[in-house]
């Protein structure tokens, strides 16, 4: 049988709990509240319906006996292709301070439907270390009980840093599309340009100092641009910023085929670094962390990330030391092989993210 998913967030001011319920299993219990049957009740559900139906549905009780105050009961009905309903509900403690622990009186749809099962997971809890790529499995509810208990975790300094920083180290690995960004930068380290065509690398230490610097710009960007969504002094990037990875990626390899903007590198590395940013924000941007929580995101996040470069950076070295610091023609051929190869795969992620 279909189930609801129920999530809940430990968050700076307040406890979230959401709902994702299944769109039939909600209008059958919509037509047993109603005593009707479901072929008296419209073909789709309504906003309005549905909040009506789940008013006082959801209740909280501190481990003292205190009401919680629920604030604002949010809903929005399925997204194109989907058939779930998702509610929203804000949880403020009694008295407003931090709680340890909450008992959850749960009926929507469990109440009407005896067969439903409503999952529920705690998939947010900076303090504690909990976080939504790793949500922990609180338990249950059917028709009875109704009740979940919802107990935090004990504290621990740090957990939360540590698991964003290795998310940040795999982001940047298992992302194809950056690592041949960073590749693709690195083709053309070091090299000069005469007669509008690249020349070889003078020197390994020329090499060495245009990787360094191109991925210090390309860092610089993307920090920036995490800090600013973070912290909503930009609005996210929104689905296009993956096209615009892509097209970061075929302008290298573009670059690296014919010199497109040399000697401006370091800018362009720059802006294209706050594109890829953007892309690494969407996640933090969601977690609606505090000033000083979002800071500490950050910081562990792109700890990763530089990690990731790091290695990175050692991994493709040796290969772009060979490619640029020789003038031998399979040298430059090699070069041109790899941006041509870097440039359709680039364009095939263009057109399928366009798409």
């Amino acid at each position: 049988m279909p189930q609801s998913q129920v999530s809940v967030q430990v968050l700076p001011q307040h406890w979230q709990v959401q709902a994702r319920v299944p769109e039939d299993r909600l209008m059958l219990a919509l037509a047993q509240a109603a005593q009707q049957a479901p072929a008296e009740l419209p073909a789709a559900l309504t906003v309005a319906a549905v909040r009506g139906y789940a008013e006082g549905r959801l209740r909280a009780v501190g481990h003292d006996g205190q009401p919680w105050a629920i604030v604002g009961n949010e809903v929005l009905p399925p997204e194109p292709g989907t058939n779930e309903w998702l509610l929203r509900w804000q949880l403020r403690p009694a008295g407003g301070g931090p709680a340890e622990s909450v008992r959850l009186h749960y009926e929507l749809i469990t109440r009407e439907v005896a067969t439903h099962v409503a999952v529920f997971t705690l998939t947010q809890d900076w303090e504690r270390g909990d976080l939504p790529h790793a949500p922990r499995l609180l338990g249950s509810l059917t028709h009875t009980p109704l009740w979940l208990d919802v107990h935090r975790s004990p504290p621990t300094p740090w957990a939360a840093a540590i698991s964003l920083a290795q998310q940040g180290f795999w982001h940047l690995m298992e992302g194809a599309d950056h690592l041949l960004f960073l590749a693709t930068l690195w083709l053309t380290a070091g090299l000069s340009v005469q007669a509008g065509h690249w020349q070889a690398a003078p020197t390994q230490r020329a090499v060495w100092q245009a990787m360094l610097w191109r991925v210090s710009a390309f860092t610089l960007g993307h920090s920036l641009a995490l800090m600013a969504v973070a912290l909503h002094w930009l609005p996210p990037a929104g689905p296009l910023v993956e096209a615009l990875i892509a097209a970061t990626v075929a302008l290298c390899a573009l670059h690296a085929l014919k010199p497109l903007f040399p000697g401006r590198e370091l800018l362009l590395v720059t802006v294209f670094g706050a594109i890829h940013g953007s892309a690494f924000a969407e996640g933090l941007a969601a977690l609606q962390l505090d000033t000083q929580q979002v800071l500490s995101a950050t910081l562990a996040f792109n700890l990763g990330l530089e990690l990731a470069q790091v290695l990175a950076l050692v991994l493709m070295a040796p290969v772009a030391l060979l490619l640029c610091r020789s003038s031998h023609p399979r040298a430059t051929l090699a070069r041109q092989v790899l941006a041509v190869g870097t440039l359709l795969m680039a364009l095939v992620w263009l057109v399928q993210r366009l798409a």
